[in-house]
């Protein structure tokens, strides 16, 4: 004790802060006091579980100025050693040691470091304060303690091991911790769009670009260079999986963003470069939208790409027309490129609203369309063209030897039947477009006799074909040429009354999108060279 009972003024002032020096004196050459810097710059630095031996070569470190044989000052209280210690020993080395959680916010500054990130001129970086939705954010502390414990342990960790950082990182803020770093990838920096934790800006464009997404090689050294940059090298046999999802995907070519800043190609350009990529898809990702409508795919069958206007289409007036035939919709490119789980409900022609009108994945999801034309659709949107891969080569192999000359098909002399449909002959089913089809007869009159099965009969027989053929024949020998043999394709043949249309009121409805009309029975089973137009009636015609 320093303090006197009494005394001048500067006598006490001089006493106090002895006594303060004294006491900071003794807690700085206290015989814990470096293992506890030791322990806690492990925990914040490489591992949230360091070994008793980790430890204690810091904490020598610490007291003696130097690490593993070298002199740093020599001294007592050497933060230089102290540090070399921390990330140079073995077990900081070590990629199988448990190592630890890194604060979101840290993680966030990482990412921008790794991958490059510079800003655009003029626009600062900065970000709202997202302590509630992140855990953290600076000088927002909740206590004099940090964001969290440095004893917190998650349930059912293992006895004696700790996970601080845990304490910030539960389900909600981890899923508001991914939605922020997608939004940072796809916005190519900060921004609040995408639930991003950059501040309100009025646009969606970040501000700045990751540099190094611009220039990765190819699917292995882009992996390899995340892989280091990212996670330290502990990818291990993880990065073959990862690779496999993406290998051969192609890149995305932009055709139209939105805003004054974005990419605005000429409707002539835009056509271009989507019949140029090849893939046939086209992908709209819109911030403001819902969920099931942020990323839409469309994908354009490939006889109609030459001719399918993807600029009036998707910007100008969606017409839907051939929804199901010349192109589909889904809400993965995984589920494009496989063919699999397609939209099934779609409208257009509304003058003026573009893409996707009220098209949904089960049914009609209004107020997700955008427009080049009018101000009251969604207004966050682009458009992008998946650019397909170069087909490879293909390798010489021997010669294909000439076909066998098939047998001349005989004549014959019979009537022909009027209608005719392709079911599978009995017992073996035939259900694929290359099988040749049978063919029954549900109507003939005049000079291919007289056959005039019931509506339901007659039904029955057609919904027999199988979904792969559908095919109704039309044959009727008083028509012009054009029409003398006239093939009917349905989708679904068991929901379509064939009857009522080709017998009773012929209303087309469905034309092109349930079924398509054709001259040849190869173009019905092909499915190309459909007829452009038909017309329908009320009335019985």
């Amino acid at each position: 004790n320093f303090m006197p009972h009494g005394g001048a003024e500067e006598d006490l002032t001089k006493a106090a802060l002895d006594e303060v020096e004294s006491f900071l004196d003794h807690v700085f050459y206290h015989q814990n006091t470096a293992p506890f810097i030791g322990y806690r710059l492990i925990q914040r630095l490489v591992s949230s579980n360091p070994s008793a031996w980790y430890v204690q070569a810091v904490a020598q470190a610490f007291t003696s100025g130097t690490y593993d044989g070298k002199v740093y000052s020599g001294k007592y209280g050497d933060l230089g050693a102290t540090v070399a210690a921390v990330l140079l020993h073995p077990e900081a080395q070590d990629q199988t040691s448990s190592g630890k959680l890194r604060e979101p916010l840290l993680k966030i500054v990482h990412f921008m470091r790794s991958l490059e990130f510079t800003d655009r001129p003029g626009r600062m970086i900065m970000m709202q304060d997202v302590s509630k939705i992140m855990g953290q954010f600076p000088y927002q502390s909740p206590t004099v303690f940090n964001f969290y414990l440095p004893d917190y342990a998650p349930d059912r960790f293992p006895d004696g091991l700790v996970g601080p950082e845990f304490q910030i990182f539960d389900t909600p803020l981890f899923m508001s911790f991914t939605e922020a770093m997608m939004a940072l990838i796809d916005k190519q920096g900060l921004t609040s769009c995408g639930k991003g934790y950059g501040v309100r800006s009025w646009d969606c464009h970040g501000n700045g670009n990751l540099q190094l997404l611009q220039k990765l090689g190819s699917v292995e050294q882009a992996w390899s260079d995340m892989d280091l940059l990212l996670t330290g090298g502990r990818f291990g046999p993880l990065k073959k999986g990862f690779m496999d999802l993406f290998v051969d995907h192609g890149t995305w070519v932009p055709l139209w963003e939105s805003g004054i800043a974005g990419v605005q190609h000429t409707p002539a350009d835009f056509n271009r470069l989507f019949r140029e990529a090849g893939s046939g898809i086209i992908r709209r990702k819109c911030s403001s939208c819902a969920a099931s409508h942020q990323k839409v795919y469309i994908k354009v069958v490939a006889p109609w790409r030459g001719t399918w206007n993807a600029y009036h289409e998707l910007l100008v007036t969606w017409s839907a027309n051939n929804f199901g035939q010349w192109f589909h919709l889904y809400s993965s490119l995984g589920d494009a490129l496989a063919g699999k789980n397609a939209w099934r409900w779609c409208n257009g022609g509304l003058e003026g609203v573009g893409f996707p009108r009220d098209c949904g994945p089960v049914g009609l999801t209004q107020n997700q369309w955008n427009s080049i034309n009018r101000t009251d659709g969604q207004a966050k949107y682009r458009f992008a063209t998946l650019q397909a891969p170069p087909t490879p080569a293909p390798t010489p192999g021997p010669p294909t030897p000439p076909p066998t000359p098939a047998p001349p098909t005989p004549l014959t002399t019979a009537p022909l039947p009027a209608l005719t449909t392709s079911v599978p002959p009995t017992p073996t089913p035939v259900d694929n477009a290359g099988s040749k089809p049978t063919w029954v007869v549900v109507y003939s009159k005049g000079t291919y006799g007289s056959i005039q099965k019931d509506k339901s009969t007659f039904n029955h027989i057609w919904s027999r074909s199988p979904p792969a053929l559908g095919i109704m024949r039309r044959e009727c020998s008083g028509c012009v040429p054009t029409h003398k043999d006239v093939y009917l394709k349905v989708q679904n043949p068991a929901r379509w009354d064939a009857y009522e249309e080709l017998l009773g009121s012929w209303t087309a409805r469905g034309f092109r999108s349930t079924f398509n009309i054709y001259s040849t029975l190869d173009d019905a089973i092909k499915e190309r060279n459909p007829w452009r137009f038909c017309n329908g009636f009320a009335n019985s015609q």
